[in-house]
């Protein structure tokens, strides 16, 4: 707190850049993070065998069920290669 304190006397005509560049950083560290999330599904999901499931379930409530087209399924449609089912975040964590 103290450190804040300095800071806003030091750059006090800056305070407000500085948060800016706080709230931009820690967006792309957000979009960095879904980046390598979305690419570690993706490698899971080519280790699934025909027929299986991913679930992922996030802190945040999140929760994302992954299915891999079975070989006895009929054909999938040619830009249908997944079936995704998404729930929004549950901010009270009930089932």
């Amino acid at each position: 707190m103290a450190l804040g304190r300095v800071l806003a006397t030091t750059f006090s005509g800056c305070f407000g850049v500085w948060r800016f560049l706080a709230v931009w950083s820690r967006g792309r560290a957000a979009v960095a993070l879904e980046r390598e999330r979305n690419a570690g599904t993706a490698q899971a999901l080519k280790l699934l065998p025909p027929g299986g499931e991913l679930l992922e379930i996030e802190l945040g409530g999140r929760m994302r069920l992954l299915r891999v087209p079975s070989t006895t399924d009929h054909p999938p449609a040619p830009h249908s290669v997944l079936q995704i089912e998404t729930q929004p975040p549950n901010p009270r964590n009930e089932r």
